[in-house]
Order: C-alpha cells, then structure tokens, then sequence
C-alpha cells in the first residue's frame, strides 16, 4: 500500500490547562490511557496508548521559572496490546505487563524523574 503524505493537516496539540494554581506551584493531572487515533485518512483508526486521549499528549506551557507538579495517572489497561519478548532485560515474568515511565522533553527536571531504561 502506498499512501499519500501531506494529505492531512497537521495534527496540533492541545494546551493542557491546570487543575489548580497555587501560590508556590501550578497543578496539573495527565492520564495514560487507551483510545483509537487515526495516523492518517486512508488508514482504519488504530488502538493507541497515550496521553490525554492524544499523540504525542497536550503541551504544558509554563512561564520561566514556574514550578509546576504533575501526577501521572496509569489509567492503562492490564494487558498489554503487543506481545512481550520476557527475554528482554527488565520484562522477565516477574514484572508487571503493562508499566510507564514518563519522560518530558523541554522541561528541568531532575534525573531520577525523568524517565530512563531502569525505572
């Protein structure tokens, strides 16, 4: 199958607003969850884990120097939609199926909270 590219306008993400705003931080709640998204108008919708219903997730926009906390919710289901190779270091049988780490781009974050292969 060959498709066409540029057929669809760009998908653009949403700015996620906060939950609430505090006078040392600003709050916000993001869910990981499953939906169907369509990757292109001549493909079937396809079955998708993400945030907030989106690919790649909304944006968080922040003022310089803001502090802001965010709890991530796994609102994922129990198994996973793709085979697991158990044979891949830190998938053997004894960890859960489904599991996340979360990652941020553009954001100071300290190490131990930004996603990375051993959490």
């Amino acid at each position: 199958m060959t498709l066409e590219p540029f057929v669809d306008p760009l998908p653009l993400t949403r700015t996620l607003q906060p939950k609430e705003r505090f006078k040392c931080f600003t709050y916000y709640e993001v869910t990981m969850k499953e939906f169907l998204h369509n990757f292109h108008s001549n493909l079937p919708n396809t079955r998708v884990w993400g945030y907030e219903g989106e690919i790649p997730g909304p944006t968080i926009e922040v003022t310089q120097g803001e502090c802001v906390h965010i709890k991530w919710i796994n609102d994922l289901p129990d198994r996973h939609l793709l085979p697991i190779d158990h044979t891949i270091h830190g998938s053997g049988e004894d960890m859960p199926n489904v599991r996340t780490v979360v990652h941020l781009h553009g954001a100071e974050v300290e190490p131990e909270s930004d996603g990375h292969p051993e959490a």
